[in-house]
């Protein structure tokens, strides 16, 4: 009886973690507040450069990139004419790819990989202030799940460039 207890338990949390991944929902970062490189005060997105032929991706990097900083504080945002600083991001590569088949050859799992870096430069002098290094996010789905597994793949990834900008300079 007990048993049968533990197991339904088991399966209702498992169920209710399943749902909350499954709808979007998911846990914030844990890094602290971004910290600007010194005598920087105002920051602004100048450039994502997209060489893909994703053309959701550089509004949608963008926009998550802008949030995930705003969520995390410490940043007045300004026109990129008035900045003390610019926020320059590279795409260097999106793809798709089929990771795993079946044995009729017929693609079961595929993976959505995004590489790019970021730096942040002074707008006066041109300067390079902090760069983010490589980032690289993959994102395993199954056939319908390709959207989904677009959107959090970016998310992911400006999660890493942000965490990353909450480090020393």
């Amino acid at each position: 009886m007990r048993s049968a207890r533990k197991r339904l338990g088991f399966l209702l949390a498992a169920a209710a973690l399943s749902a909350l991944l499954g709808c979007g929902y998911s846990f914030q970062s844990d890094s602290g507040p971004i910290v600007l490189p010194e005598g920087v005060r105002t920051l602004a997105i100048y450039k994502v450069e997209n060489p893909s032929l994703e053309v959701w991706l550089e509004p949608s990097i963008r926009s998550k990139l802008r949030d995930e900083i705003t969520r995390r504080g410490q940043v007045v945002w300004a026109d990129s004419s008035k900045a003390d600083a610019l926020l320059y991001v590279v795409v260097q590569s999106f793809v798709l790819t089929s990771d795993v088949k079946s044995s009729k050859d017929q693609t079961l799992k595929y993976s959505a990989k995004l590489k790019m870096q970021a730096n942040i430069k002074d707008r006066l002098s041109g300067r390079t202030l902090w760069r983010s290094g490589l980032i690289d996010m993959t994102q395993p789905y199954f056939l319908d799940q390709q959207a989904q597994a677009e959107q959090m793949t970016v998310e992911l990834a400006v999660r890493e460039l942000v965490d990353r900008m909450s480090q020393n300079y």
